[in-house]
């Protein structure tokens, strides 16, 4: 950019941004020669100095611009805008999770590696608060972790047959009675412990696949991951074992 003549400047900006008072911008300046950095300014909502534009296209796709108002910029800031020609780089901020006057995180332990931090939230944390963690973090849970819950999920919950820990065959055949009009043929033919064999087979089959995906996977793993890779070993294994149903089936 130059130094502004037309007094405005107009560059793309995410959807969700600008529609909330705390919402913001930095405008950062450099030298386009060497790169330098220069001086930056934040630049409010409140301000008055920016606007979104929502521009809807023929074809029905949409696009957001953000609108600088240099001549406010100038009256608020009359320090930061100096004559020249300059790279200019626009940062879009939105306080997700508390803001400056009112910081809800802190940090609570930072890593010997300094690669992650632990926070702890300074307020009472309810319903409200996870919901904003929850716009801004994705949770993880490393492997170690990961593989009792496959065991829980797919062996012992059917080993103890409580549904509340994970997947039981009598849990499985209950959810097909009530959804499959052919089931009633297998209550006739009293096929239900040949059915939940084939189930608990499946299950193991497919904790032991989980097991050997988990040890080449990332040691941290998000709730989409790991349900995408139990889910995948699930199928894999009703489909090698699906036969075994029709071979419990004598008809004399």
């Amino acid at each position: 950019m130059a130094f502004p003549t037309d007094e405005t400047i107009r560059e793309i900006v995410p959807a969700e941004f600008g529609f909330y008072p705390n919402e913001h911008v930095e405008l950062c300046l450099y030298n386009p020669t060497d790169n330098t950095f220069i001086s930056s300014q934040r630049i409010d909502m409140a301000d008055g100095a920016i606007s979104v534009i929502h521009v809807v296209y023929p074809d029905g796709t949409y696009t957001n611009y953000i609108t600088l108002d240099f001549s406010v910029v100038n009256t608020l800031y009359p320090t930061f805008l100096i004559p020249g020609v300059f790279d200019m780089v626009i940062n879009v901020f939105e306080d997700m999770i508390g803001s400056t006057i009112n910081k809800k995180l802190t940090i609570d332990e930072i890593s010997s590696d300094r690669s992650e931090v632990r926070m702890k939230y300074n307020t009472f944390v309810g319903t409200f608060e996870r919901d904003e963690l929850n716009n801004v973090v994705y949770k993880s849970i490393p492997k170690p972790f990961l593989g009792g819950i496959v065991d829980n999920l797919l062996v012992d919950a059917q080993q103890t047959n409580d549904p509340i820990i994970g997947v039981t065959a009598t849990e499985v055949l209950a959810r097909a009675k009530q959804t499959q009009s052919t089931y009633i043929a297998v209550e006739n033919l009293h096929l239900q412990p040949n059915f939940s064999a084939v189930i608990t087979q499946i299950m193991k089959d497919a904790r032991d696949a989980s097991i050997v995906s988990l040890q080449t996977a990332d040691y941290r793993m998000i709730e989409s991951e790991f349900q995408s890779l139990v889910t995948s070993n699930l199928i894999a294994s009703f489909q090698k074992y699906v036969g075994m149903f029709d071979s419990n089936i004598i008809v004399t």
